[in-house]
């Protein structure tokens, strides 16, 4: 199948002169949409989103796992269930109760985190993370039509650094007093 190149719009375009969007003509709406999904279908941007999705949706148990991990090691079990009475307020009594239970049997049980298992869960969580990222910063260059110099290792890490930073600024968020 050949790749689509779009036209650029020609000075004689419908709506070429319109200095805003409702002065351009639906003649020239259509072809302004046919040159974003003829981009679209070249550049593979689907592709891209896909890769993101799937290896952010990839990511979400382990990172919950290292993130009730690490909250157990560092809360009480009163602080825990402190913590939780203004969300169980708002829940079903059924679905509160569970969720004050669980989070209770996860702090009471902190040393997880520093097992295999808990390990184990934060280098998949890192390593997906870092994987839907490094296809996030690739389908941002090809968007503004930009050339990755960078190479592999070069890449990885900047999306590692990504992924930590946003950790770090999610993590300060969460922990921050109202």
């Amino acid at each position: 199948m050949a790749a689509v190149i779009p036209r650029e719009p020609t000075p004689a375009a419908p709506g070429a002169g319109a200095v805003a969007p409702r002065q351009i003509p639906l003649r020239g709406w259509l072809l302004i949409l046919r040159r974003v999904a003829g981009r679209v279908l070249a550049e593979k941007f689907f592709l891209y989103s896909a890769g993101v999705a799937f290896f952010a949706v990839l990511s979400v148990a382990p990172v919950m796992l290292t993130a009730l991990s690490v909250y157990g090691a560092v809360n009480t079990p009163a602080r825990a269930q402190e913590h939780l009475s203004g969300v169980v307020a708002v829940l079903p009594p059924a679905l509160g109760d569970v969720l004050a239970d669980q989070l209770v049997s996860i702090t009471a049980a902190s040393t997880q985190l520093l097992t295999f298992h808990g390990f184990l869960a934060f280098a998949v969580a890192l390593g997906t993370a870092t994987t839907a990222m490094t296809f996030l910063i690739e389908a941002v260059a090809v968007a503004y039509r930009e050339e990755d110099t960078r190479g592999a290792v070069r890449r990885s890490l900047l999306a590692l650094a990504f992924v930590l930073g946003g950790a770090v600024t999610l993590g300060a968020v969460f922990t921050s007093p109202p």
